[in-house]
């Protein structure tokens, strides 16, 4: 909203916190685990979900996305190539916040 008032370019932009908000709470972090989340949400970014973000649990991935997004990931193809490329990295279950993101 502030950003709004002011006019700034990057008002209607979802925000972009620190990757560590991703991880389990009480998980050590380290370098590694951050560039995973990073290039999984590059992956995620590059098919068109801008503000979406990963959560890493163990086996398996928890998916949020913008709520305007959730409809895509149903098409069978689109989630059927989504849930590979996790799969093919070691997550055994790929899940979708139903409750999708606010900007």
């Amino acid at each position: 909203m502030a950003a709004a008032s002011l006019g700034l370019q990057c008002a209607d932009l979802p925000s972009n916190s620190c990757l560590a908000t991703r991880i389990e709470t009480n998980t050590p972090l380290d370098e590694q685990q951050l560039r995973a989340v990073e290039a999984m949400e590059a992956f995620l970014h590059d098919r068109g979900y801008h503000g979406c973000r990963v959560r890493p649990q163990a086996e398996k991935i928890i998916l949020e996305f913008l709520a305007e997004d959730i409809n895509r990931f149903a098409d069978p193809s689109e989630r059927k190539q989504i849930v590979t490329y996790f799969q093919d990295i070691g997550y055994r279950r790929v899940l979708l916040d139903l409750n999708g993101r606010n900007r």
